[in-house]
């Protein structure tokens, strides 16, 4: 079973380091460093049961530097990871040192929500900061719930693991707050896993 010593060898997080150091891509250090970020992926990856499953197809939107890529791509698994604007060009090093494809996509709020085209057999969104958006809406949330699983096989999954609590207490500023309430009542009719004290939801298509 797959574990987060395994994992850090597969996605290069030594080398992945080194490459950093050289480029001075600091920003993407505490991915590096703290094994947490692993672990969730990981732990996503379980949840999906994408250590069983057989040749799948996997959009990861979102993706920051890869790390979940390079585990799919280990599990024989097709593989598209998604980034946007000023992080795109910090990103693409890493997807280039674990042979990863990836691909500009911005989702907007007010606006069409447009992703790569699948079918996909999965599609993830893991700490995304659409959450931490002032302007980003519970329609918005509904709306790119909606056309994920538009793209999406039969049986095909759809994760999300946003960057807010479950519980918000009093040391969270309006932001977070107003955000938490909007993402909560645009999946009012779903429960959060119990796996993690972040908000975290799960879909399989019928």
């Amino acid at each position: 079973m797959l574990n987060v010593e395994q994992a850090k060898v597969i996605c290069r997080i030594e080398e992945q380091k080194q490459l950093a150091k050289q480029l001075n891509l600091t920003g993407w250090e505490k991915y590096l460093e703290e094994d947490q970020f692993v672990d969730e992926k990981v732990e996503v990856f379980k949840i999906l049961k994408l250590d069983q499953l057989p040749s799948a197809r996997v959009l990861d939107i979102g993706a920051g530097i890869g790390h979940f890529g390079s585990l799919c791509k280990h599990y024989g698994h097709e593989y598209l990871g998604t980034y946007f604007g000023r992080a795109s060009k910090s990103v693409i090093p890493f997807f280039e040192d674990a042979g990863l494809k990836g691909t500009d996509c911005a989702v907007f709020p007010f606006q069409d929500k447009v992703i790569p085209a699948g079918p996909w057999d999965c599609i993830v969104m893991i700490r995304t900061t659409f959450e931490l958006n002032e302007e980003w809406a519970t329609e918005d949330w509904q709306e790119l719930v909606q056309v994920c699983m538009d793209n999406l096989t039969p049986g095909g999954q759809l994760l999300i693991k946003s960057n807010l609590a479950v519980e918000l207490k009093r040391k969270y500023g309006r932001l977070e707050t107003q955000c938490h309430e909007r993402m909560m009542a645009a999946f009012s009719n779903k429960t959060p896993l119990p796996q993690w004290s972040w908000a975290t939801w799960h879909w399989v298509k019928e």
